[in-house]
């Protein structure tokens, strides 16, 4: 696109769906991307694919189903400059995780790591997570050792998903119907 025109010009495609959706309506919408090490992205889809892509070769470089027994896709993903990966999806069952710690590789495929199910009320049918929980919570936690250590949380709004928006240096933004600001202290 030439900026001054304002106008569109399509470009290449690449199809990142995945054959097999983990969801039961066959649902492919990527719900997330990241940009990673100036020249890659990484994708989370309803599909349950997280998908690595060279936008400058304009080559994929893998695709990985987060959970092979997702009933669920990817709705949010967090990647830091270090290449840890979080994807945040819905929990379906007590048993399911709704938070899952990837870390990608030399050859940037994602590594499961660690995953947890972030939920208020145990006996919830499901739980979704975008990037607070769907039970208005907002999660707070680190990594330590490889493993996701949960510290808690702040019930901060109505029971909807929230977004969040990172600043390094630790401001957060979380935004549902109001806008709220933490320091995280890092």
């Amino acid at each position: 696109m030439d900026p001054g025109s304002g106008a569109l010009t399509a470009g290449e495609t690449l199809d990142l769906r995945n054959p097999k959706p983990v969801n039961p309506w066959g649902l492919h919408n990527i719900r997330a991307v990241q940009p990673y090490a100036d020249r890659f992205a990484v994708t989370g889809s309803e599909d349950g694919y997280i998908c690595v892509v060279d936008v400058m070769e304009w080559t994929i470089l893998s695709q990985t189903v987060y959970n092979a027994s997702a009933q669920r896709g990817i709705n949010s993903v967090a990647l830091s400059p270090t290449g840890d990966l979080l994807v945040a999806n819905c929990a379906v069952g007590a048993q399911d995780s709704n938070l899952w710690y990837f870390t990608l590789d030399q050859n940037l495929l994602p590594r499961l790591s660690d995953h947890v199910n972030l939920r208020v009320a145990p006996t919830a049918a499901q739980v979704f997570n975008f990037s607070s929980t769907e039970e208005g919570a907002l999660w707070m936690g680190s990594v330590s050792g490889g493993k996701l250590d949960v510290a808690g949380y702040d019930q901060v709004t109505s029971p909807l998903g929230s977004a969040l928006g990172y600043q390094a240096g630790g401001q957060l933004a979380l935004v549902s119907h109001d806008l709220y600001e933490y320091a995280t202290g890092g």
